[in-house]
């Protein structure tokens, strides 16, 4: 997408399965329709803003935005959906986080915040309807992880800077709040301060005392500036003091 995000949804609400397409523009991010009630959906919040459907969610599920040799190391046995379809003249080409914006992008805007650059990339992150930005050039320096807290949970979030990715996970397992760090000399290799077990970008404990344990996801995603704070205008950033 133009907003450098792709997010994932449970299609089913309630029972039903949905199918989705592309509808349109609002705060210069798509929207969606389903082919089932016609309701329009939000890409980056997942709830229903107009037609039958209107105020209900869709379920927000883990994502990997990663290059192929990463997705690779994590699932060596993956299949590759084929691009020979009859959408292949949808598909394009899009940098993380390009700058400029179209003007019907800009006219779609509703809420605009200047707090960072318009195309910033961001993980945004939601708990508890507390809604944080972390910009990815402060979790690249932050050696791509930072142990933090929002709505009072303890959450962690990972980066991999060499495939633009990044997801946050509680730090609660068991009852026991973890902090974790990376000691790998190259790259990121993550461990827990407690147990010293090992763990994987998908917050899977691959060794150590807490192997087979997994974190639990906390809904976030990769996106622009512009397009979180729109959705979000409530939205804080990891770093930098509240608006007063």
């Amino acid at each position: 997408m133009v907003c450098s995000s792709g997010v994932g949804f449970n299609p089913v609400v309630n029972g039903q399965r949905f199918n989705f397409e592309l509808f349109g523009l609002y705060n210069a991010v798509m929207v969606m329709n389903d082919r089932e009630t016609g309701s329009i959906w939000s890409h980056l919040g997942g709830e229903a803003v107009d037609g039958p459907m209107k105020g209900s969610q869709l379920e927000i599920i883990p994502l990997a935005q990663v290059t192929w040799e990463r997705w690779l190391e994590l699932h060596p046995d993956t299949l590759v959906l084929s691009n020979d379809t009859p959408f292949k003249e949808w598909y394009s080409d899009t940098g993380i986080g390009s700058p400029g914006l179209g003007p019907d992008f800009i006219a779609s805007i509703v809420n605009w915040d200047d707090r960072l650059p318009h195309n910033e990339p961001v993980l945004g992150v939601t708990a508890e309807g507390v809604f944080r930005a972390y910009p990815l050039l402060v979790l690249i320096d932050s050696g791509g992880i930072i142990n933090d807290t929002l709505a009072d949970k303890p959450v962690v979030i990972f980066m991999d800077a060499s495939s633009v990715f990044s997801i946050a996970f509680s730090r609660e397992v068991n009852g026991q709040v973890l902090q974790f760090e990376n000691v790998g000399d190259e790259g990121l290799k993550i461990v827990d301060k407690e147990t010293g077990s090992t763990w994987n970008l998908e917050g899977q404990a691959v060794a150590g005392p807490l192997e087979g344990e997994t974190l639990s996801f906390v809904t976030s995603f990769i996106t622009e500036w512009y397009g979180w704070s729109a959705y979000h205008p409530q939205t804080d950033i990891y770093g930098v003091a509240p608006q007063q």
